[in-house]
């Protein structure tokens, strides 16, 4: 089960076929087969609306993406893509984890809250070497607030 808007059930409900119960399977048909005749429909309404590179896997994509920056749990929209395991949702949607992003920064943060000599970038400067590779020299360092050369670039 799955909460729809509204507006979304009224324009199921102008293609929904007289005596069937289900949008997208006619009872009549295995599953795979119901499964490539919407695949053609929708990649069919794509193409109308001027939809280039149209792929049926990128609602799913959009939806788990917009699910997770609304802060859903990932457990949760896993559970809403019968994933057995959560542990592939972690694996490929990862990076729009709002909450484990969130969760992320916090930690960074307290890192460096609680070591600020990590943020002591000065103490090195990429120069080449003899063989000219790119590699990092120390140099003197007496800057004792390491956010205190925020000026210079670091590219």
């Amino acid at each position: 089960m799955l909460y729809l808007p509204d507006v979304v059930i009224a324009a199921l409900d102008r293609i929904k076929r007289p005596g069937n119960e289900y949008f997208f399977w006619t009872r009549s048909s295995l599953p795979n087969s119901a499964a490539n005749y919407w695949r053609t429909r929708l990649n069919l309404i794509a193409c109308k609306a001027g939809v280039e590179n149209f792929r049926t896997r990128r609602l799913r994509n959009t939806f788990v993406v917009e699910s997770l920056l609304a802060d859903l749990p990932i457990q949760e929209v896993s559970t809403l893509l019968c994933h057995s395991s959560v542990t592939t949702m972690e694996r490929y949607y990862a990076p729009w984890n709002k909450a484990r992003r969130d969760r992320l920064v916090r930690l960074t943060r307290e890192m460096y809250e609680r070591n600020p000599s990590m943020l002591s970038f000065d103490r090195f400067v990429p120069r080449k070497n003899i063989t000219g590779a790119v590699g990092a020299d120390p140099v003197n360092s007496s800057a004792s607030n390491p956010m205190q050369s925020s000026s210079r670039s670091l590219w």
